[in-house]
């Protein structure tokens, strides 16, 4: 690991989720702390340079140069950014569309905080950056979301939860945010997470977050959880069979015997999860092994739907579905489970 692998912003930990600074802004936030000499009380940077540090080219994205100027004035507006000097040091606006992309400019920011802080590391943002270049992806958006990652899981036990109230805060579409967890865990290796359990009334959802290579300590805190709160398993296998099943029930009600109705509720039925046993309270995290029987508890549920949907002859038609669990949560009635 180099020298530089170890260099990191210090946010403060409510700037993550607060919604008075947009997507935009957090992110011009942590490049300009990224740029920042806390010791001189100063940092330098120009709007172009904001470009390169996200590797966007500004003479195919004319509008971008716009976006970091309005973000900018607004830290300002917003107290983020305490002053702003060009440098003989007379005061700037930045906003002016006559000023050189490439002009320099001071900045002086809010001291990084000395506790209630937690960081993000400069080299993992250049990974974000590179793997989005030329991507049809919001670099702002999934900015924000890791770096909501990195403060939950920024504690002694490196594991936190984003609660789907919160997520729907972040960000409004679910579908995104498997895309975001995919692609931080699957292809740049920065987090891990786990959003395949529901409460026992499946009106709430969790995503769990831990650290990258931490493996074995996620796997113990995620046990925790699913037995101290008394979390389901759910998958998308599990979820189709039972919506399909629902559906042939919705729309064959009055050509359905009543035999065949009750063979579809019983077949339904038993895809139902039973709550796992809650621990004891004086259970110690560590010294809890992982359960084996989960993987063999989802096999089964997993053939004995594969079967009947087979029987039934809608398999074609299960394949063909692209069901999440979110299908089936109403999140109107989501609240904060783990306060």
């Amino acid at each position: 690991m180099n020298d530089h692998d170890n260099n990191f912003i210090k946010l403060p930990n409510s700037v993550y989720d607060d919604l008075n600074i947009t997507n935009e802004e957090l992110t011009v936030l942590v490049l300009l702390y990224r740029n920042y000499i806390s010791y001189k009380s100063i940092g330098v940077c120009s709007l172009q340079l904001l470009a390169d540090y996200m590797m966007i080219n500004t003479s195919n994205n004319k509008n971008i140069i716009n976006k970091y100027r309005e973000a900018i004035m607004s830290l300002v507006y917003k107290g983020y950014i305490v002053n702003l000097y060009d440098v003989g040091f007379d005061e700037l606006l930045i906003n002016n569309p006559a000023q050189n992309k490439y002009f320099p400019f001071l900045y002086e920011l809010i001291p990084p905080p000395e506790d209630n802080f937690f960081c993000v590391y400069d080299v993992n943002l250049i990974h974000i950056f590179k793997y989005l270049k030329g991507e049809n992806i919001s670099k702002f958006n999934l900015i924000r979301y890791y770096i909501a990652c990195c403060r939950v899981s920024n504690n002694d036990s490196n594991f936190g939860y984003l609660t789907q109230g919160k997520l729907k805060q972040l960000v409004t579409d679910s579908r995104t945010i498997q895309k975001y967890n995919k692609i931080l865990q699957d292809e740049l290796h920065l987090i891990l997470y786990n959003n395949s359990y529901l409460t026992s009334d499946k009106h709430y959802c969790t995503t769990f977050i831990g650290k990258w290579g931490d493996e074995k300590n996620f796997n113990q805190q995620l046990e925790y959880e699913i037995s101290n709160r008394g979390l389901v398993h759910t998958n998308k296998i599990k979820s189709n069979v039972k919506r399909s099943i629902q559906q042939k029930i919705n729309k064959n009600t009055d050509n359905l015997s009543v035999e065949e109705l009750e063979v579809l509720l019983e077949q339904k039925k038993k895809l139902e999860y039973k709550p796992r046993p809650e621990l004891d309270n004086d259970t110690y995290i560590e010294s809890k092994p992982k359960p084996k029987g989960l993987q063999k508890q989802k096999k089964v549920i997993e053939q004995d739907g594969s079967e009947f949907i087979k029987e039934m002859g809608w398999d074609k038609e299960i394949q063909e579905e692209s069901a999440d669990f979110s299908e089936f949560i109403d999140w109107d009635e989501e609240e904060e489970l783990f306060s």
